[in-house]
């Protein structure tokens, strides 16, 4: 199997979801237009399709980029940059480090396992004694300032990266199926690491703080978003190994700390990478800043796919070959694990594109509507959807059937 057989039933079983709905949306519009029961369908629909009916396609295009790219900043800004300001996410963090990862360490101890994190751990609960008693004492300053910077990188950095580091050890050594499913329950431990991480950049980097409008500064926020991006670029490594064992039956695809290392690091810098291209492409008016936006984070993105693989294993020929969907020797057409790894950093940039591309459709079924159907495009949004979802019907099983 070279992975086309894959592609071609991925294509085919989206067709399929088009037709349910175009189908169901069908339906709806005429049990919309017989009933008299507008409530059959959300009023956002109808404002939704007004809106695209008016504007211009260029601005459809535009628009659609644009709030894509937003909104993929926002939920980075809500869901990790702006959460330490949240109490119940400090206290979840703590309890983690400092309750829950030492009542771990000590059951695994206790059950033959290493002794070291639960040493790790008492170390960390000393510190905190001494400083206790010690921390109003002149003259032990100097200790206490030790003590204190022990104690800020253990709990923020040091114990968090520690059980990262042995449970992905552990995904790693597993069956590949069980490491899959772990990978979902690993990811907060890397957002935990990660959150740390954050936290100690944000108080230590001399940037006047949050007071000053540090999280407004360029340099914090790509970080950030960087740091954001790597527990959500740890499942997306383990999934696509899930994808190119379907593609290609791999009994044991790699997933070794070589080829995680890059795979999580050039994943994480596509999406800061992207959204700093596209902000400042889109701060002109109109559809050609938009698109030379999004071909820019798309040359960007490849260039990090093909650095990705080449800081793996491969030279640049071979992984050149890879990345266009070949044997790493160019003989043959194989998508294996390291194409569908490879690729995760243009996952941001194909989101916006096919968030661009679906706009302009939407605007092409409301303009054929208007001139069909006396104008009613816009104001039959169920219609308008199912024509829509016929169009990716089409669209997707032309694909299935090329292949």
């Amino acid at each position: 199997m070279n992975g086309l057989e894959f592609i071609r039933a991925v294509f085919a079983g989206l067709a399929m979801i088009s037709i349910l709905a175009f189908a169901y949306l069908y339906l709806l519009d005429l049990g919309t237009r017989h009933s008299h029961r507008s409530e059959l369908i959300g009023p956002g629909w109808g404002r939704g399709w007004r809106k695209i009916a008016a504007a211009g396609w260029g601005e459809c295009l535009r628009c659609a980029a644009a709030w894509t790219a937003a909104r993929a900043a926002s939920l980075v800004s809500a869901g990790f940059i702006n959460a330490d300001r949240s109490s119940m996410v400090g206290l979840l963090f703590l309890g983690y480090v400092l309750v829950l990862v030492p009542a771990a360490a000590l059951i695994n101890a206790l059950f033959g396992g290493s002794p070291a994190l639960i040493v790790y751990c008492l170390a960390v609960y000393a510190a905190f004694a001494v400083l206790h008693f010690t921390s109003e004492v002149t003259w032990l300053r100097l200790i206490n300032g030790l003590l204190s910077l022990f104690l800020f990188v253990s709990v923020f950095i040091g114990v968090p990266l520690y059980v990262l580091i042995r449970f992905t050890g552990h995904a790693q050594s597993n069956v590949f199926s069980h490491s899959v499913l772990e990978s979902f329950l690993i990811a907060p431990m890397y957002f935990a690491a990660c959150f740390g991480v954050k936290i100690c950049v944000d108080r230590v980097l001399p940037l006047g703080g949050f007071e000053a409008g540090f999280e407004n500064n360029g340099f914090s926020l790509f970080m950030n978003r960087f740091l954001a991006m790597i527990p959500i670029s740890f499942v997306l490594f383990f999934l696509a190994l899930l994808m190119g064992r379907l593609a290609v039956i791999e009994a044991n695809p790699s997933r070794d700390w070589q080829s995680l290392i890059p795979a999580l690091l050039w994943t994480s810098l596509s999406l800061p990478l992207t959204l700093s291209i596209l902000s400042a492409s889109m701060r002109r008016a109109g559809a050609g800043p938009a698109l030379m936006g999004i071909g820019l984070s798309a040359a960007a993105a490849a260039v990090l796919s093909v650095v990705q693989l080449h800081s793996a294993r491969l030279s640049w020929i071979e992984a050149a070959y890879v990345f266009l969907g070949f044997t790493p020797d160019g003989a043959r057409i194989y998508l294996g694990s390291d194409f569908w790894v490879m690729h995760l950093p243009l996952l941001p940039v194909l989101v916006i594109a096919a968030a661009a591309l679906t706009a302009v459709l939407c605007k092409g079924v409301s303009a054929g509507l208007a001139a069909v159907g006396d104008g009613k495009g816009a104001v039959r949004p169920a219609l308008a959807g199912g024509v829509l979802a016929g169009l990716f019907a089409v669209l997707f099983g032309g694909v299935a059937v090329l292949m």
